[in-house]
């Protein structure tokens, strides 16, 4: 039977589209960024993120999800101060600058393995929390990045 080489070709390439549209295969470039601003929070988020915003109660509140990672931002009176991570799996906590104010961020491993969370708090008066839940292929820098964004706008 003489091998049909244009088949085989044909073949190859149709399970190499599919495999880059499968979900196994993950290249994201996390140079590209959009700025997104959610009341008076705003955050540089990788470009792959899709906006998935819920309705707010109490305050403007916002989610963004793909590529392995969800962003929550929170801004208000309300705004998770994050004191309910402490004792998580390989808790450390930081000081830092944000937004020009003193803050903290948070970092443990997920409940899911393989999984990560990166978080800070502002304080009063202008309240924001931003929540990073990261699958393991982000890099943590990442996700830090997105946390350290935070500006608040007046």
């Amino acid at each position: 039977m003489p091998l049909d080489v244009r088949a085989l070709l044909a073949a190859s390439v149709l399970a190499f589209a599919t495999a880059l549209h499968s979900e196994d295969i993950l290249v994201t470039d996390w140079a590209d960024k959009a700025l997104v601003t959610v009341g008076s929070v705003t955050l540089e988020l990788p470009a792959v993120l899709v906006d998935a915003r819920g309705a707010a109660i109490d305050s403007a509140a916002g989610v963004f999800e793909g590529s392995g990672l969800t962003v929550i931002v929170d801004q208000g009176p309300f705004a998770d101060r994050l004191d309910a991570l402490a004792g998580r799996p390989d808790y450390r906590e930081t000081s830092a600058r944000i937004a020009g104010k003193a803050a903290r961020i948070v970092f443990h491993r997920g409940e899911e393995p393989g999984s990560y969370t990166v978080a800070t708090h502002l304080p009063a008066p202008q309240s924001a929390t931003v929540v990073v839940r990261a699958e393991a292929s982000v890099p943590e820098p990442v996700s830090r990045a997105i946390v350290e964004s935070l500006q608040l706008r007046d």
